[in-house]
């Protein structure tokens, strides 16, 4: 059983590593295809496709992002109370 969870550790250790660069890889896809929008725009001859691609690679690297924190327990939950306590 300790060669089974040490294989399965090391495959989610690879497998994080890999979401934490594919993360990366989407911030700098969103961050460059809005200047590309921008550019376009500026020049008359905008492309449309651009924004809906821009928010795809947000959204995959919210999920991204998401999964590779949720392997490091770095969710932190706070919620407001509208209650007071005496």
């Amino acid at each position: 059983m300790d060669k089974l969870q040490a294989m399965l550790t090391k495959i989610s250790r690879k497998l994080v590593w890999l979401e934490f660069r594919l993360a990366a890889l989407m911030a700098v896809g969103v961050t460059l295809l809005i200047l590309l929008n921008i550019v376009t725009r500026y020049f008359g001859a905008a492309l449309y496709w651009v924004d809906e691609l821009a928010i795809y690679a947000m959204v995959w690297m919210t999920f991204l992002g998401a999964s590779a924190a949720l392997h490091y327990q770095g969710f932190r939950v706070w919620t407001p109370s509208t209650s007071q306590s005496t």
